[in-house]
């Protein structure tokens, strides 16, 4: 009931009532709010700007890129590879193949010099370490 009398009251104070209500509340219906005369010290409206406004985007957390810097004994193998010096790859890469610390590439270069070499032991011992170049 309360809120039913807070709304006539809010209708009945409202500047535009429908021609029944105002008719009801004894106000005269003749005259148009909308057309009285603006107020002659109030500043114009700013045009709204035809761009569109920036869209938020979360900061980029992620830390930098780092290239990883390119290990200099694969590519001083690399380059005794090329130039089929197979002795100085085996010599640079073996003790690093045999301790399981060479990546698969180097492991791969060790396996074709052993195989140019005919070394069996070098090669059984390089596919020991890393199983998965034994297809080769």
């Amino acid at each position: 009931m309360a809120r039913a009398a807070t709304l006539l009251t809010v209708i009945a104070l409202a500047q535009g009532l429908p021609d029944s209500c105002a008719r009801a509340l004894g106000r005269r219906t003749d005259v148009d709010p909308s057309a009285q005369p603006p107020m002659a010290g109030a500043p114009a409206l700013p045009v709204a700007s035809a761009t569109a406004p920036p869209v938020w985007a979360p900061p980029d957390t992620s830390p930098p890129a780092t290239a990883t810097p390119p290990n200099p004994d694969l590519a001083r193998a690399r380059a005794f590879a090329q130039t089929g010096d197979s002795k100085k790859v085996r010599a640079l890469l073996e003790k690093k193949v045999r301790a399981g610390k060479a990546s698969k590439e180097e492991a791969m270069l060790l396996v074709d010099a052993c195989i140019a070499l005919r070394d069996k032991a070098c090669l059984e011992a390089a596919k020991a370490k890393h199983p998965e170049i034994d297809g080769i």
